[in-house]
């Protein structure tokens, strides 16, 4: 039994990777207007009822490749070294993603990346799905926030929203940056000074809290 249901969920996983791949590769190719769920599941062999069973809506398979950042922020907090402060963390994290030019950063030079990105930047739905996850993450951090600073859910919340609203800050200006084109390494540097500056202004708005 126990051989059979680990049988049985490797196809399940097999699938949902088939499905979600093809649909990533035909957005890619005609743009995520142009793709219906009926074309995903024709390219990923399976019906309609299917992709269905898989994923929510047409939204989600997309959308779905960026579930892991939703908890991130709040795992980071939960789990950073022993003396440093949330606010620490966090701006950490961001300015080492910038450094190396990690997707989450927005400064990305990746092809795959920059298509991708740019399909949810030119779709309302896609754009309201982000908004809807960002919601979440936040909501994510300020508890953790309130269980590993000691403050209250107001508090922890004030923050939260300061703190993802300069991430969701500055990566759209980095993507702006790669979009507009130029070196690198001046767009690099660029980044991490307003990366500091942000930072800095949040520390100073929260200043007397244990959260800096």
């Amino acid at each position: 039994m126990v051989a059979a249901e680990g049988a049985r969920e490797r196809r399940k996983r097999v699938t949902r990777q088939a499905i979600s791949e093809a649909a990533v590769r035909l957005f890619l190719e005609r743009g995520y207007d142009a793709v219906s769920v009926a074309d995903i599941a024709a390219e990923a062999g399976v019906s309609k009822m299917t992709v269905f069973n898989y994923f929510d809506s047409k939204e989600d398979l997309l959308l779905r490749q960026l579930e892991q950042q939703v908890t991130a922020p709040a795992d980071l907090v939960r789990q950073r070294p022993s003396g440093m402060s949330p606010l620490g963390a966090l701006e950490q994290a961001f300015l080492t993603a910038v450094a190396e030019h990690d997707p989450s950063s927005g400064l990305c030079p990746d092809a795959r990346f920059i298509a991708f990105r740019s399909l949810i930047v030119n779709s309302s739905a896609l754009s309201t799905g982000l908004i809807a996850q960002s919601i979440r993450s936040e909501k994510a951090l300020a508890g953790a926030l309130a269980e590993v600073a000691g403050v209250d859910e107001f508090l922890a919340t004030v923050a939260a929203g300061q703190l993802m609203s300069l991430q969701r800050t500055l990566s759209t200006a980095n993507f702006n940056r790669i979009m507009a084109g130029g070196e690198l390494a001046t767009m690099t540097a660029a980044a991490i000074e307003d990366a500091e500056l942000g930072f800095g202004l949040v520390r100073s708005g929260l200043a007397g809290t244990v959260l800096g």
